[in-house]
């Protein structure tokens, strides 16, 4: 009975020391999951870098090459204001351009004036030296300001360089001819002489209207240089029509004489 009884310590040790190894595959499996994950997570910021700066060198050279090189910034001139009637005066313009190229400045907010509208006949491209005058505005004295690439001038009934009264020629409006339209009405073309070397603008209503109603027909308010034929036409019904332009007028009656002629 001796020598049967000592096997059972035999089975007690064989069995603590091989659960105990077997258990150790658990750490073994966190190690090679962790750092398998931690690499493919690292091509992330790999994306970032590479996409960050490419936008930014390819993107500032453009911007800088369409800005034309030599050139500067256009300075508004307020040359002199003359005192053309009772009612009106006209203002005569210019401006100064350094650089060595022309710069192009739409109408719109760096190249406007305060009131009657935007485009008063302003130049928008800008050559480079001095223009005087650039272009005239007529107008009733209150201040009148010209706005040019974030400078002003303003021009005012009693702004102390004055024009001679001679100083911007008048406007010529010019009736071409008239016709029966066949229903009872007569149409009237109108045109215009600027003797001047420069646009003139003539915005005020005063100045340039129709007689009878409605006194704005279609006509110009910026006259160019030079003679314009047949610039716009009008109807009418009876008696006259008489365009008022910067104090001078031009007459539609539909007499025989005023007659359109055809070749």
């Amino acid at each position: 009975p001796s020598p049967t009884f000592t096997s059972t310590p035999s089975a007690t040790p064989s069995l603590t020391p091989s659960a105990t190894p077997t258990f150790t595959s658990t750490p073994s499996a966190t190690p090679s999951l962790t750092p398998s994950a931690t690499p493919t997570f690292t091509s992330t910021p790999s994306a970032t870098p590479s996409r960050t700066p490419s936008p930014s060198p390819s993107f500032t050279p453009i911007a800088t090459v369409t800005v034309s090189p030599g050139t500067g910034t256009p300075r508004p001139i307020l040359m002199c204001v003359a005192r053309r009637s009772p009612a009106s005066y006209v203002a005569i313009f210019g401006y100064e351009m350094e650089g060595t190229a022309p710069v192009h400045v739409p109408v719109g907010g760096e190249n406007r004036f305060n009131r009657y509208r935007e485009d008063l006949g302003q130049p928008t491209t800008f050559e480079p030296g001095t223009r005087r005058p650039a272009f005239a505005v007529v107008f009733d004295g209150l201040p009148l300001t010209w706005s040019l690439a974030g400078r002003q001038v303003t021009a005012w009934a009693n702004y102390p360089i004055r024009c001679s009264s001679d100083a911007v020629v008048r406007i010529q409006p010019l009736l071409e001819c008239t016709l029966p339209d066949g229903g009872g009405k007569t149409v009237a073309w109108f045109g215009y002489r600027n003797d001047n070397a420069f646009n003139v603008a003539v915005p005020v209503r005063l100045q340039n209207f129709f007689f009878p109603a409605p006194s704005q027909r279609g006509q110009p308010v910026v006259f160019a240089p030079g003679r314009h034929r047949c610039v716009f036409e009008t109807r009418f019904s009876r008696g006259a029509l008489v365009w008022f332009l910067d104090g001078r007028t031009a007459v539609a009656t539909g007499s025989p004489i005023q007659m359109c002629r055809f070749n």
